[in-house]
């Protein structure tokens, strides 16, 4: 009885788990596109999605509080057990079982799930003499981390919503240092979830829907390169952007990882962060080129069931596809571009016209994906079905199962929402 209350007590305390895989080679450095976004606008200002601004700069500065996931969290994690291979009431597993089971699921990229058998374990030393067990464990403290962060309970800036074809709600928050930090909040069809990934995934792909100029600058991506890739979900690359004179070009190298968490609790996390050449055995990553400036990013992904009375959803005029289940993505970026000064001015424009821009535009390559007007994306993902995309086919039908759905709080999903 003892084992079993500190058992549930462990897995209520602990943040939801992350959705359905995201294989990163790796996600677009929206930080970047932002950038490019400025002008970006001016050679495309079709207006396909409309942000609604606030009135004045005064309510633009109102604080924004998400709402937390305390009452899914308990709902889903209490006296619930997981499904086919996911965490399972193990009270009567000896460490060695636990160690074993564990290590099993993150080598399955289920870090989470993983996470809950080697937390169990009763000896320290083994978890201590084990390297992948150790590196489960400091993995599901970065996803654990995101989800504490996508719930923050304020902080955040509302900028805008778009409500043409797609539905995105933008914030952005700045520290006391200045750093600035977006984050988007966008519903999707399930039908879409792979042609979004697989657009984020295929960074060889890149050059053919980044935007370019080459005259009267040159500005876009000089190379996007793979440079390892350890395991399913996880990858080290690094993309170089050319920018125009005087300013040196950028490059971001950083290393990505994703955790699959649908059995159970419908759940996906991805996690990006810079790396530099101390990275590995310090052989893997190069010193950047003569002239190039190598910022700082992260990027972070949330997959999870979007409700029906979700912020985004209140003014919305899409047209979904008829009988399928929404997703709620959320996106929350930081790319410090290591200038020495950046106008206010510069970074207004980039927050409330650039960022919305540049993610409507990746939603319509993920439509134009899906609707296979992306030759060299069908190609790639026929060629890898085996390997990976049907494996997130698989994790798509489980993040939108509607067993799942049911245990969706409303809005306390995470949605977020004006401060009165």
């Amino acid at each position: 009885t003892i084992a079993q209350t500190v058992h549930r007590s462990m897995l209520l305390q602990e943040i939801i788990g992350g959705d359905c895989v995201i294989s990163p080679r790796l996600i677009v450095v929206v930080g970047i596109l932002a950038s490019i976004g400025c002008l970006y606008t001016f050679w495309n200002d079709d207006d396909q999605h409309t942000i609604l601004k606030s009135k004045s700069l005064s309510s633009l500065d109102s604080t924004m509080t998400p709402r937390t996931l305390d009452s899914m969290e308990s709902s889903e994690t209490s006296d619930q057990q997981p499904k086919e291979g996911t965490t399972t009431s193990s009270t009567n597993m000896t460490d060695d079982e636990l160690l074993t089971a564990g290590v099993a699921e993150f080598r399955q990229d289920r870090i989470l799930p993983g996470a809950r058998l080697l937390r169990q374990v009763r000896d320290p030393a083994k978890l201590e003499t084990d390297k992948e067990a150790q590196e489960c464990l400091h993995r599901a403290s970065l996803m654990e981390t995101l989800r504490e962060e996508v719930s923050a309970p304020s902080g955040w800036t509302k900028q805008g919503e778009s409500h043409g074809n797609r539905d995105f709600l933008v914030y952005y928050k700045t520290d006391d240092g200045g750093k600035l930090t977006c984050r988007i909040e966008s519903v999707i069809e399930a039908s879409l979830y792979v042609p979004f990934l697989c657009v984020m995934n295929e960074t060889d792909l890149y050059e053919t829907w980044f935007p370019s100029w080459s005259f009267p600058f040159k500005m876009g991506i000089a190379k996007s390169t793979k440079l390892s890739q350890p395991g399913r979900c996880e990858q080290v690359v690094q993309l170089t952007v050319n920018l125009p004179f005087p300013m040196s070009d950028r490059e971001i190298v950083f290393w990505g990882f994703a955790d699959d968490d649908c059995q159970g609790h419908q759940k996906v996390g991805a996690r990006l962060r810079t790396i530099d050449e101390s990275y590995g055995d310090g052989q893997l990553v190069p010193p950047p080129d003569r002239g190039v400036v190598r910022m700082e990013f992260s990027c972070d992904f949330l997959f999870r069931p979007c409700p029906d009375d979700h912020p985004a959803l209140t003014h919305s005029k899409a047209r979904y596809p008829a009988g399928e289940r929404k997703i709620l993505l959320s996106t929350q970026m930081y790319c410090d571009p290591k200038v020495g000064f950046v106008p206010q001015p510069f970074l207004n424009f980039v927050t409330r016209h650039c960022i919305g821009t540049v993610w409507n535009m990746i939603l319509s390559v993920s439509e134009q994906v899906k609707e296979g007007k992306r030759p060299q994306h069908s190609e790639v993902i026929a060629a890898k079905r085996e390997e990976i995309y049907d494996w997130m086919e698989g994790r798509a039908q489980l993040l939108t199962a509607a067993e799942g759905q049911s245990q969706i709080a409303s809005i306390s999903s995470g949605g977020i929402v004006i401060q009165e």
